[in-house]
């Protein structure tokens, strides 16, 4: 995008790919083995050029996986047991920013590997009660930065335990209640950037300075099914305590980093909320609404006063409308309506002249939230006649019908006037994906 009339130019690309290979073996009608071995890679870049400076960030991600599971089915009981193995390679870092003079960091390109052996039992005593457990324990290691062998003093194995629970109770046919726990960790660390409201992330693995993210999560819900009139709905609460979390810091005060993982805020979180879910569903025709309630909270020594503060992704509401209709054995039709509240920003909200330079004045972290997020989106599918193809089928679908300008990042515009210290600074928006129709044919052998 290149708005001279704004003095803004910015760029954002990115793209992912990947390959799977599936085996799968039967020894005996209660006993299988399945192998995948998956290649997946991911990049993004995103750049902007305003009045008030140059931003550049790029980040480089790819893992090799292999897992391979046996499942067995004897009665009352469905057991599981498996090897997970995983070798990442990323950059995360490619940053660049006008303000700052030491800005350029070096390319840290870590390369780790994570294994995980794990297993899980589900039984079910009766037609009312299903217990679920299962146990993992996960080793996480760098094994190069930038090509050399790491230090393991600086970067020593880390071997955590996961766990999971789960209760379900069926007190007839058409209802449930439902309960889990979960502690899980993570290896590779999403990390926002501070102090710049920016849409792009840092893919960040696991260091001893960044330890592996950990996280308890606790949910209850209800299901119910109305058969005589076609319909299911259900109602789930959640709470998620969140530990180790990371935070880009750009280093304004170009202090001496000796690596990467320096550059970052460690911190917790919490989230809690709750989800709804009702579907309709008849002969030609099935509809489907969702929506979410929630609030995230986060917490990182020396930002905000060390006090607790909304996180970038506290999405207040989250709807999803769904809808699709059968018009006869060839033609059928689609439609998602979805809303999600705005990102949380932080923005000054006020601003002085200082010495001859502007300075900005701020009230909090995340002070902002951005317009809500919306659009709609319908399709046709065709199903044509083949004599070569075993399905072949033409989709026509315009995505955002009605070419909402669903905010991307803002940034900030100023007009000078004709006398000293006269400025005018206004907020922008850039807005990605106006409406966008589009044909596919789609087959199948």
């Amino acid at each position: 995008m290149n708005n001279k009339k704004n003095n803004i130019e910015s760029n954002a690309t990115w793209g992912n790919h990947g390959a799977a290979l599936t085996w799968n073996y039967l020894f005996k009608p209660e006993l299988s083995w399945s192998n995948i071995i998956s290649y997946s890679g991911y990049k993004s870049d995103f750049g902007a050029d305003t009045e008030a400076g140059t931003m550049q960030f790029k980040t480089d991600y790819s893992q090799l996986q292999y897992k391979s599971m046996f499942t067995r089915q004897k009665e009352e009981q469905l057991l599981r047991w498996g090897l997970e193995l995983t070798r990442y390679d990323i950059t995360p870092q490619n940053i660049e920013v006008s303000q700052v003079e030491n800005s350029d960091y070096r390319l840290n390109k870590y390369q780790s590997l994570a294994a995980k052996a794990y297993v899980s039992d589900q039984w079910t005593p009766n037609e009312s009660w299903t217990l679920y457990g299962g146990l993992a324990l996960q080793y996480y290691g760098l094994l190069n930065i930038e090509g050399e062998v790491a230090d393991e003093n600086y970067s020593k194995p880390q071997i955590i335990p996961n766990a999971t629970f789960s209760l379900s109770y069926h007190p007839n046919q058409t209802a449930s209640y439902k309960g889990s726990y979960t502690y899980s960790t993570q290896n590779i660390h999403l990390a926002s950037i501070a102090s710049i409201p920016l849409p792009s992330d840092i893919w960040m693995p696991a260091t001893n300075k960044l330890p592996l993210e950990k996280g308890h999560q606790l949910t209850l819900g209800y299901f119910k099914n109305i058969t005589d009139k076609g319909m299911q709905l259900g109602l789930e609460a959640f709470g998620k305590y969140m530990d180790e979390l990371t935070l880009l810091k750009i280093n304004f005060n170009n202090e001496q980093i000796d690596h990467f993982d320096e550059n970052f805020y460690l911190g917790e979180s919490i989230a809690w909320g709750s989800e709804f879910f009702l579907q309709k569903q008849a002969a030609n025709y099935n509809l489907t609404a969702s929506y979410t309630l929630a609030w995230t909270r986060q917490r990182f020594p020396g930002i905000n006063e060390d006090a607790w503060h909304d996180a970038k992704y506290d999405r207040r509401h989250d709807l999803n409308l769904q809808g699709t209709y059968i018009l006869n054995k060839r033609i059928d039709f689609g439609a998602v309506f979805i809303y999600a509240s705005g990102n949380k920003a932080t923005l000054p909200t006020g601003r002085y002249w200082l010495m001859g330079d502007i300075a900005n004045d701020y009230a909090g972290v995340n002070n902002y939230r951005m317009p809500a997020y919306h659009r709609l989106d319908v399709s046709m599918n065709y199903k044509l006649r083949s004599n070569v193809f075993h399905e072949s089928m033409l989709n026509f679908s315009i995505i955002n019908l009605y070419s909402r300008s669903n905010p991307y990042f803002i940034y900030y515009h100023f007009d000078k006037g004709n006398k000293d210290y006269e400025l005018s600074i206004k907020a922008k928006q850039v807005s990605l994906f106006p409406i966008m129709p589009s044909i596919s044919w789609r087959f199948k052998f």
